[in-house]
């Protein structure tokens, strides 16, 4: 679902790939899923923090969809 409501960028691609790039493009191995990076989408964007599909609304993405820049710097080490 989160797919189809991003803007000009596939919402899938951006997850995975930053998912991946916390997982092995850091000085250390993480073990990171994509269900703990949607999950610290709704906390970082002050949303419903239950992870179930009824809080991933449209209204929601977009939400996700315009704080995923500051989302993502949350996640990255200050050294980064």
């Amino acid at each position: 679902m989160i797919t189809s409501k991003w803007q000009g960028v596939s919402a899938r691609e951006e997850i995975f790939n930053f998912v991946a790039h916390l997982n092995t493009g850091l000085e250390g191995k993480n073990n990171v899923d994509k269900d703990l990076i949607m999950k610290a989408c709704l906390v970082l964007s002050d949303l419903d923090q239950a992870y179930k599909v009824g809080n991933f609304t449209t209204k929601n993405l977009t939400i996700i969809e315009q704080n995923w820049p500051r989302i993502k710097k949350a996640w990255k080490p200050p050294f980064a």
